[in-house]
């Protein structure tokens, strides 16, 4: 048994089954969001649900979603829409965050932050939802 922490996935309803043959249950709680967008939250997952997150771009599965820190790792957002897969690190409160040397943002998280907001944009658009300022929103 790994890191374990809590992850919160949203989907397209129809990739339901998909999502839990991947996990292989049944996620601890569904709410079931406007334009059959489906929100699963995934209690005690271990590593964040990274072997998740990869089999489902694998299996082309249009998805966000984030997770909490572990112990070895910070609290990250992810997306996938459909094609491109991106991921970023957050604090607490879901805003994405870049570390800072010797005063400078790290470039590569600077295209990492734009790479994902670009990928939600998408993923939210097949949602058939609008984004809200620029902030990140889970269904």
């Amino acid at each position: 048994m790994g890191d374990r922490t809590d992850v919160t996935i949203c989907f397209r309803e129809k990739d339901k089954n998909t999502v839990e043959k991947v996990f292989s249950y049944e996620a601890d709680e569904y709410i079931k969001g406007e334009n059959d967008v489906v929100e699963s939250f995934w209690y005690d997952v271990n590593s964040g649900a990274l072997d998740e997150q990869e089999k489902m771009v694998e299996l082309g599965v249009v998805f966000e979603g984030n997770h909490d820190a572990g112990s070895e790792y910070m609290p990250m957002a992810f997306a996938h829409d459909g094609h491109t897969f991106a991921e970023v690190c957050v604090d607490l409160d879901g805003h994405t965050v870049c570390r800072v040397s010797n005063g400078e943002p790290d470039e590569e998280e600077i295209a990492s932050v734009r790479k994902y907001e670009k990928v939600l944009a998408n993923v939210q658009s097949i949602f058939g939802e609008a984004k809200e300022d620029g902030k990140k929103r889970i269904a």
